[in-house]
């Protein structure tokens, strides 16, 4: 498995429907069905079947789905894996000048060129037919009955949009994205807060500051995924006079660390990244900011409950990169289960500590503290 051993990188999606009672070998069985490599009849959610399937997560061809290896702790873990026949290049322009180099009409002729691309491509396709150029990607995936998640380790939107169309046609359910927009209206529900989350707009932190972000889809009214930038831009200000009270009543300690990517609002100005080991101290991160770029990725420390956390963070799509889960330490050596066991529990931790922080903001964003919250912080900028 994947996820033994190394960082973690993961997009999250929310199931929708009914979280499962426990994962039985029926669930395994419905993988089973869309195991890579196996030819079957295209579903009605999918468009390229022969290229996508799941895989138990051993290697690239292990479809030996198996109780105690793909279920542990109310988690189900398993791969997508994606399949690309890309033909090479090189070798391409190689038959090309062999087939150029064969036909004996004039050189120069743009016609005698194209009949060399054609027979030369016909060549490498009919080598391709036993499948000698296909590139494997596999993607661990888990399954966390007991929030009804799916946890994805890629970013890709093509890898993520695939992925959803092959589980709604494997398990017959839905995935929706838990992205800052769509994850900050959940926690408005919870909250009461949805008609402040209806009415919600890109913020003035700085003077002539535009209406919208140009990276958010405009014709998308109810995309709302700014509120991931707001997010980050809200913890560089909290950060500089200490740690966050969460509704829980524990304390968040936060630190933007590693590196720093900042872009213009308008799209017009290009972006700055900083490298540093608190890319919020220095003085070209703060310039940009009064310019009017807001941070699209960060790298964060989060210090909650003694426990420590770091990873980068995408604001739109709240996608998680590098997420270290060290293991505590002991003198006799674990097993492979005990390691499955100890990360699992970490990352829920840690998946805690994030939601946690991120409903404080929340909270914070869409109530009543927001006016005098936004005046500190455009207060802040201007200094």
């Amino acid at each position: 498995m994947g996820f033994l051993s190394g960082k973690v990188s993961i997009l999250r999606f929310r199931v929708e429907g009914g979280s499962p009672r426990a994962f039985t070998e029926e669930h395994l069985d419905q993988l089973r069905s869309f195991a890579a490599g196996m030819p079957r009849v295209r579903g009605k959610h999918l468009q390229h079947v022969k290229d996508l399937g799941w895989t138990a997560g051993e290697d690239v061809l292990d479809t030996r789905f198996k109780q105690q290896k793909n279920i542990a702790s109310d988690m189900m873990l398993f791969a997508f894996r994606h399949d690309t026949n890309k033909l090479p290049t090189d070798l391409l322009r190689a038959y090309e000048s062999q087939e150029l180099a064969n036909l004996t009409e004039k050189k120069g002729d743009e016609g005698l060129r194209k009949r060399a691309k054609e027979t030369a491509r016909e060549r490498m396709e009919k080598q391709a037919a036993d499948g000698r150029f296909i590139k494997y990607k596999t993607i661990p995936v888990y399954w966390d009955r007991l929030s009804n998640e799916v946890l994805f380790a890629a970013s890709s939107p093509l890898h993520a949009f695939e992925f959803c169309q092959l589980f709604h046609e494997t398990f017959g359910a839905p995935l929706d994205v838990i992205a800052s927009g769509t994850h900050a209206f959940h926690l408005a529900e919870v909250h009461g807060l949805t008609r402040q989350a209806d009415d919600s707009v890109l913020s003035k932190f700085v003077p002539d500051s535009p209406a919208e972000v140009a990276w958010i889809d405009r014709t998308d009214e109810h995309v709302r995924d700014f509120l991931g930038n707001e997010f980050l831009l809200w913890l560089w200000y909290r950060t500089r006079s200490g740690s966050i009270t969460l509704s829980d009543k524990s304390e968040a300690w936060v630190l933007l660390a590693r590196s720093m990517l900042l872009e213009c609002a308008r799209g017009m100005h290009g972006h700055v990244v900083i490298a540093h080991e608190q890319p919020a101290t220095r003085g070209e991160s703060l310039v940009a900011a009064r310019t009017g770029k807001l941070p699209r990725q960060a790298g964060l420390t989060i210090n909650r409950n003694s426990e420590q956390f770091d990873f980068a963070l995408t604001a739109e799509t709240l996608a998680i990169g590098g997420l270290r889960l060290p293991l505590k330490f002991t003198d006799e050596p674990l097993s492979d289960a005990q390691i499955l066991e100890e990360r699992i529990a970490k990352l829920r931790r840690f998946l805690e500590s994030f939601d946690l922080l991120f409903d404080a903001f929340i909270r914070v964003r869409f109530g009543r503290q927001w006016e005098k919250e936004l005046a500190g912080m455009q207060k802040w900028l201007q200094a």
